[in-house]
């Protein structure tokens, strides 16, 4: 799911949390029960379509950087010995291949860190035997390997899983316009009626309706998050938010 999809999935589990919340509401109103089935229904089927990772948003960049984090924390060790031979040897050659922190390394672009830590592991390899001295063992040198193998499979994984996002694109865009239309076209009319009935539930509904944009929480200059909210409770025939799914009626 792209970050637009995403936010309208949550606001679906929102609605779905709060729907299975007051089942004596919806036993006592005939009509929003059955909707509330089919959306239940259909938040069922879409959870098992995209699966837990997609819908968190995890996956190929949690796997990637959980990689990356490890691989540097090594290599930013193993790089301070590096720099400490290199001085006793008066070699800057040297010192500048091993001139990298941890911070230096998680935060350099994929390509660029897989050069520099095979670079590294090269001069490790070469002077093994006077980094002894430095309580660098070949051992270390030989896990630093395995971690960057580690690290260039999960780049690898990319492409994978890229591909199976194309495939799944359509059947998800469909599926969430599904559910929204349903939400705007019948359930919000129901419980737009229930108002003096229900109150709590009615204010409830209608927060829950709201479309949160996690991608734009930002920092205010007193340290606050802020984030960008869309009402989508307009009766309209418009898309949830722009550009993140398409009504098939339309």
């Amino acid at each position: 799911m792209n970050n637009n999809q995403r936010n309208t999935f949550n606001m679906c589990a929102n609605v779905d949390n709060l729907g299975k919340k007051n089942n004596v509401i919806l036993e006592a109103v005939a009509p929003l029960k059955t909707a509330f089935a089919t959306f239940f229904r259909e938040m069922d089927e879409f959870r098992a379509l995209v699966g837990e990772k997609e819908i968190s948003g995890k996956g190929f960049t949690e796997n990637k950087n959980n990689s990356k984090t490890i691989m540097a924390k090594l290599a930013a060790s193993l790089a301070k010995a590096g720099r400490s031979l290199a001085h006793k040897l008066n070699d800057s050659a040297l010192k500048a291949k091993f001139d990298y922190s941890k911070w230096d390394l998680e935060n350099m672009p994929d390509n660029i860190v897989v050069e520099v830590v095979n670079v590294m592991i090269e001069e490790l390899q070469k002077n093994i035997t006077a980094l002894v001295d430095n309580l660098v063992e070949q051992a270390d040198v030989d896990k630093l390997v395995v971690l960057a193998a580690a690290y260039r499979a999960s780049l690898s994984n990319k492409t994978t899983n890229a591909t199976t996002s194309v495939v799944n694109t359509g059947e998800v865009s469909r599926r969430l316009s599904s559910m929204t239309t349903l939400l705007r076209i019948t359930i919000d009319s129901l419980v737009d009626r229930l108002e003096e009935k229900y109150p709590t539930f009615y204010n409830e509904y209608f927060q829950a309706r709201k479309v949160i944009d996690l991608r734009g929480t930002r920092k205010t200059q007193n340290g606050s998050d802020t984030t960008t909210t869309t009402d989508t409770t307009d009766t309209t025939d418009v898309d949830e938010v722009e550009g993140e799914t398409t009504d098939p009626q339309n």
